[in-house]
C-alpha cells in the first residue's frame, strides 16, 4: 500500500525523463551551432554597447556556440548527435550502444578534430579543429614527423571504424 509505483516504474520514469532532457539539450546545442554567427559575443569576443544577437538560441546559444567553437571546431556538431544518442538510449534501451562502439566514436572523433585542424575546414562560421585539435594535431607533427603523425592517426581512424561499425 502507499506510493502505488514500483522501484522499477520510478527508476524507469527518471531514466525517461533524464531522456527527454539530454535530447532537448541535444536540439538546443544544433540549434546553437547551426545558429552561430562569429559576430556575436562570446567568450573570447567580447562586443562593446548594445548589439543584436543573430543566434537562434539568444545570448546562451551564442555563448554556448563559440565556446563549442573555440575548444573543438567543426567536432562541435557531434556534440549534439552525443547528447542525443544517450537520451535515446536513456528513453528506449533498444537505442543504447555497448561500451566498444562509444570507444570508437571517440576515435573517429579525434580524427576529425585532427583533420579540422590539419585541414583548417569549416561548416559556416565553425572552423578547424579548435583548441584540442590544433593541440593534438601540432604535437603529433611535431614529435613524429608529418609522415609519422599521418600514419598514426590513419591507424586511429581504422581502429575507430572498427570499434564503431566492426568494419
Amino acid at each position: 500500500p502507499g506510493s502505488g509505483g514500483s522501484p522499477t516504474d520510478a527508476h524507469k520514469f527518471s531514466r525517461e525523463l533524464l531522456g527527454l532532457f539530454l535530447l532537448f539539450w541535444a536540439l538546443l546545442l544544433l540549434l546553437s551551432l547551426l545558429s552561430f554567427d562569429a559576430n556575436d559575443p562570446s567568450l573570447n569576443h567580447v562586443v562593446s554597447g548594445t548589439v543584436e544577437v543573430h543566434n537562434k538560441a539568444g545570448l546562451f546559444g551564442a555563448y554556448t556556440a563559440g565556446f563549442l567553437n573555440d575548444v573543438f571546431g567543426v567536432a562541435a556538431f557531434l556534440c549534439p548527435l552525443v547528447f542525443g544518442a544517450l537520451g535515446a538510449a536513456y528513453v528506449s534501451p533498444a537505442y543504447g550502444m555497448h561500451w566498444w562502439r562509444w570507444c570508437g566514436f571517440f576515435l573517429l572523433t579525434i580524427c576529425l578534430l585532427v583533420a579540422g585542424a590539419a585541414w583548417d575546414f569549416s561548416i559556416g562560421d565553425i572552423w578547424g579543429g579548435g583548441m584540442v585539435g590544433n593541440a593534438l594535431h601540432s604535437n603529433a607533427s611535431r614529435y613524429l614527423s608529418p609522415g609519422g603523425s599521418a600514419l598514426v592517426w590513419f591507424f586511429v581512424f581504422l581502429a575507430g571504424l572498427q570499434l564503431a561499425w566492426n568494419i
